[in-house]
């Protein structure tokens, strides 16, 4: 039997990023998404100290209709955000919720590059180019777009 939760989300996404790319995440990608109306949940503001990261992590993808990865060079190099797209492609396809996954890809940066977890599935995610000029509206669009998808 299959059980369908019904239960509102607290967030539209949770953005997953590596931690050299805050100011990016912050003071552009956050700061558009609330200003689109968006409820977005981030490590660094719904993490509470002294609970697991891990568990903290499971906790927000749940509580989030999407999931935003934002892939860079320095998501690339860094072990956590492996094990951050691990989980968030485990989740999604346990819980039926295979289309909830959006990459947004900076830097220029091919497919062959992107963590095997998300190059699997690459047929059932979203994937959107970061323009090189941070403002595109397209991308703008093409993002709010994705997120209103159900």
């Amino acid at each position: 039997m299959h059980v369908v939760d019904t239960k509102p989300f607290q967030f539209d996404a949770f953005v997953s990023y590596a931690e050299e790319d805050y100011q990016l995440v912050i003071t552009t990608l956050y700061l558009e998404l609330i200003r689109l109306g968006f409820q977005i949940s981030l490590p660094d503001k719904d993490f509470i100290p002294g609970i697991s990261k891990a568990e903290q992590l499971l906790q927000c993808i749940d509580d989030s209709r999407k999931v935003i990865i934002v892939v860079t060079e320095n998501f690339l190099v860094s072990g956590w955000d492996s094990y951050a797209v691990q989980m968030v492609v485990t989740h999604a396809f346990h819980n039926n919720r295979q289309k909830s996954i959006i990459v947004i890809i900076k830097d220029g940066i091919p497919v062959e590059r992107m963590p095997k977890d998300l190059r699997y599935i690459w047929w059932s995610i979203i994937s959107i180019r970061w323009p090189d000029d941070g403002g595109n509206i397209s991308f703008w669009e093409e993002l709010s777009t994705s997120l209103n998808l159900n």
